[in-house]
C-alpha cells in the first residue's frame, strides 16, 4: 500500500451521457479509477454536487476490467461535505488497497439558471473538477440550464478553439445540414428515445 497526497481533482469518464460515468480522481500526475468499496449515497451525492449538480440520480457497482489500479476507497464523507478532499479518508489517495475490482458508475442531476453551475464550475470546488469532454451538450429554456428539460436551446461545449483551455459553451449555428437525424443525437446523449421536433431561434450573441 503507498500513501499519495490527493488534489481533489474528480471527474466521470467514459459515461453515456455527460452527468454520468466512472468516478476518476487526479493523483500522481494521473487520472485512476476511484474504488467503490463502501461507496454510500452520501459520497455519491459529495461527488455530484463537487462536480456541479444537485445531487445524485442512483450509482452502481460495475466490474473494473482496466489494467490499472483503484484508488481512494471508503471515503466516508459526511452530508455537509461539498469537496470529496474534506471527507475522512480522501486526503491521500491509498493505492492497491481496493478489497474487489469493482468501481462506482454515477449518474447525476441537477437544475440551474446558471449555466457556469450547471458544467460544474461551484465556486469552492472549481479547481477540482476534471471539466467537460468536448461535444457535451445541456437544454436551456427559460433561463433554466438543465439535463432534465425534454426541450430548449442546445448549448454545447467545445466551442472557440482546439485548445482545451480556451473551450468554452456556445450555441449551435444554424446551417442547412442540420436535420431530425442531428436532433435525435442530441437527444439520445440527453438519454432521451429521440426527437419529437426541432425548429431555429434567435440568441443575443
Amino acid at each position: 500500500t503507498t500513501n499519495l497526497t490527493y488534489s481533489g481533482k474528480i471527474r466521470l469518464s467514459d459515461g453515456l451521457f455527460s452527468h454520468e460515468g466512472r468516478v476518476e480522481v487526479y493523483c500522481n500526475n494521473e487520472w485512476r479509477t476511484v474504488c467503490d468499496d463502501a461507496l454510500s449515497p452520501t459520497d455519491a451525492s459529495v461527488i455530484c454536487r463537487q462536480l456541479g449538480y444537485t445531487d445524485y440520480i442512483n450509482y452502481e457497482s460495475r466490474l473494473y476490467t482496466g489494467s490499472g489500479l483503484l484508488w481512494l476507497n471508503s471515503l466516508q464523507c459526511s452530508s455537509t461535505t461539498d469537496c470529496i478532499t474534506d471527507c475522512l479518508s480522501s486526503r491521500n489517495c491509498y493505492i492497491n488497497t481496493c478489497s474487489h475490482s469493482y468501481y462506482p458508475y454515477i449518474r447525476c442531476n441537477f437544475n440551474s439558471t446558471k449555466v457556469s453551475l450547471a458544467i460544474g464550475s461551484m465556486s469552492n470546488c472549481s479547481s477540482n473538477i476534471g471539466g467537460p469532454q468536448s461535444g457535451a451538450v445541456i437544454l436551456e429554456r427559460d433561463g433554466q440550464y438543465s439535463l432534465s428539460h425534454t426541450s430548449g436551446r442546445v448549448v454545447v461545449y467545445g466551442v472557440g478553439s482546439s485548445t482545451v483551455s480556451s473551450r468554452s459553451w456556445g450555441n449551435i449555428c444554424r446551417r442547412n445540414t442540420f436535420s431530425l437525424t442531428a436532433a435525435n443525437v442530441i437527444c439520445h446523449q440527453l438519454s432521451f428515445t429521440g426527437a419529437i421536433t426541432w425548429s431555429y431561434a434567435a440568441v443575443d450573441l
